[in-house]
């Protein structure tokens, strides 16, 4: 008797192992991952002084503004959709908001502006795609042109320098030795979670891309 539990809780593990594997090598996640492992060790072999703390930390920092739009692009995908406009909207928001700095308007405002003009651009995509049925591949194409051409013109495709002191800590910053950057990107990551509000409020599309 006591033979055949232990066969049947052996057996019983073997095929939680075996279905915890399935479910490994059918994550839409497994292969990216396995895809970064690798050219991580690659790299390190390449490379001596890859694994360097100075050089790890450069490498996050260089890709946390990347890994900030990606929380957001990963959702308009997993609900369905694509934007193209992503980069060139960030863009524009953040010439905008310098633009406004080195004119004189105090901090809060330059800040509040340049969210509102990412939050105009997301508002008009999502309008479009909501409610008026337009692709979403489309929609966010020629808003992200139209994002690019703004900041053209605003600018005069000349670089804005001159900005506070105080701004260049989101960029250079540190807390508890952390770069201001990562740890951005690490916040935001956490916040938009699945079991995390808002992420627990996003409902996912299982096949997001036979809509775009």
């Amino acid at each position: 008797m006591t033979d055949s539990t232990q066969n049947v809780t052996s057996d019983a593990r073997r095929r939680r192992r075996a279905s915890a594997w399935q479910r490994m090598l059918h994550s839409p996640m497994f292969y990216p991952l396995l895809g970064f492992i690798a050219v991580f060790i690659l790299m390190a072999i390449l490379n001596d002084r890859f694994l360097d703390y100075n050089n790890l930390v450069n490498v996050a920092q260089q890709g946390s503004v990347i890994g900030i739009i990606a929380v957001g692009m990963t959702f308009a995908i997993f609900t369905g959709g694509i934007d193209l406009s992503v980069g060139p909207v960030m863009a524009l928001s953040g010439t905008i908001m310098a633009g406004l700095m080195i004119s004189g308007w105090p901090a809060p405002a330059t800040i509040i502006a340049g969210l509102c003009v990412g939050g105009l651009f997301g508002a008009f995509n999502g309008f479009c795609v909501a409610f008026g049925r337009m692709p979403p591949i489309i929609v966010t194409l020629a808003t992200m042109g139209a994002a690019h051409g703004l900041g053209l013109l605003y600018t005069g495709g000349y670089p804005i320098s001159g900005l506070p002191q105080w701004f260049s800590w989101f960029g250079r910053g540190e807390v508890f030795g952390l770069e201001a950057p990562i740890l951005i990107m690490l916040l935001d990551q956490w916040a938009d979670r699945g079991d995390c509000w808002p992420g627990d409020h996003i409902p996912f599309d299982e096949q997001p891309a036979q809509h775009w």
